[in-house]
């Protein structure tokens, strides 16, 4: 998911992994959309040995998830996009045209964390 820094010449990624079943958050990586931040994501996947990864067309995935696991097909995405619009609602700071955001990169990170991992912490947000 694309998300301004700062200003607009300044974009991050909030790169995330989710399982299909559980819908729970597996890993996520805050930054720019680099082989070396997209590849923390996929080891954590990989580590559970899944049947299948899906993923969007990026070419990037094609060197860190095997052919045999790695589909990218649109309609097995759907329970991701659903959830990267929950989080622009509930966090403002990740919406498209608002007058939130994030000044930078650490308390974006931040914020994302406490969004996914904090009900294990016991915060509410």
């Amino acid at each position: 998911m694309r998300v301004i820094v700062g200003n607009k010449q300044r974009e991050a990624w909030v790169i995330y992994a989710i399982n299909r079943y559980t819908k729970r958050i597996i890993n996520f990586a805050v930054g720019r959309r680099t082989k070396r931040n997209i590849s923390k994501v996929t080891k954590s996947v990989l580590q559970l040995n899944p049947k299948k990864v899906f993923t969007d067309g990026l070419m990037i995935y094609k060197s860190l998830i095997p052919k045999n696991k790695h589909n990218t097909r649109k309609k097995n995405t759907t329970i991701i996009e659903r959830n990267n619009l929950t989080l622009r609602t509930d966090l403002k700071r990740l919406s498209r045209k608002t007058i939130c955001y994030s000044k930078n990169f650490e308390m974006l990170e931040s914020v994302v964390k406490l969004y996914f991992w904090g009900d294990q912490f016991n915060y509410k947000i």
